[in-house]
């Protein structure tokens, strides 16, 4: 939980170093990524000729699923960093709108989720020894992958859990990222322990399951 608590600071370093932009146009795109029966069938043959899915080794061996969609003339890459539980394929729609709006994109799911390697034998238990694994893994893909491919001069998009490794790695690559956008970022407010875990147990009286992950999925890959 302390370790949590120096994400406020660590925030401010990394805006310091960064220009914000496009945030309209991301918003725009995440609020246009709810899809149509018509749609539907646009995104799936996009999705089956155009976005390229591979994997690479993370520390400690573990094995890490990425995807990535290259546009021939881009204005920008984007590079996406999602949220706990989650894995790229929920961002299909936004990945679309991405492309058709003219920018590359590269994102990867954090170990032990989504479609990259589980950590524990029960492949729906989300785990990670360090947090610091998950930013060394983003590391690991900026470095071996997107920019020998894409070049600096990135943007960043984060969601929940990606907000806070996100925030990390830009501390540690503050000439990578051009601009960043952090949605609903996974930071606390540094107000002293006490007054964190008060914050907690009095949202968890009116949501004991905001925390909680789903245990009900119809397979391994709904997983």
């Amino acid at each position: 939980v302390l370790y949590y608590m120096e994400l406020g600071n660590v925030m401010m370093k990394a805006l310091q170093s960064l220009r914000w932009s496009y945030i309209f146009t991301v918003v725009s795109m995440l609020a246009s990524s709810v899809c149509s029966e018509e749609i539907a069938q646009d995104l799936e043959e996009f999705w089956q000729q155009q976005v390229k899915t591979s994997r690479f080794v993370g520390k400690g061996e573990i094995t890490i699923a990425y995807v990535k969609v290259v546009h021939p003339n881009p204005k920008g890459v984007v590079v996406l960093v999602g949220g706990r539980t989650e894995s790229y394929l929920k961002y299909q729609a936004f990945i679309y709108e991405l492309y058709q709006r003219g920018y590359s994109l590269y994102s990867a799911d954090h170990r032990g989720q989504g479609l990259s390697q589980r950590l524990l034998e029960d492949p729906l238990k989300g785990h990670v020894v360090n947090f610091s694994d998950y930013v060394e893994d983003l590391q690991q893909f900026l470095a071996a992958i997107v920019i020998p491919e894409a070049g600096k001069g990135l943007y960043m998009v984060t969601h929940s859990l990606g907000g806070a490794v996100g925030l990390l790695a830009l501390e540690k690559n503050p000439d990578v990222f051009k601009a960043a956008i952090l949605s609903a970022p996974m930071l606390e407010a540094n107000l002293g322990l006490p007054a964190g875990c008060g914050i907690v147990s009095f949202v968890n009286v009116f949501c004991n399951q905001c925390s909680t992950p789903r245990n009900d999925y119809k397979n391994i890959n709904e997983a």
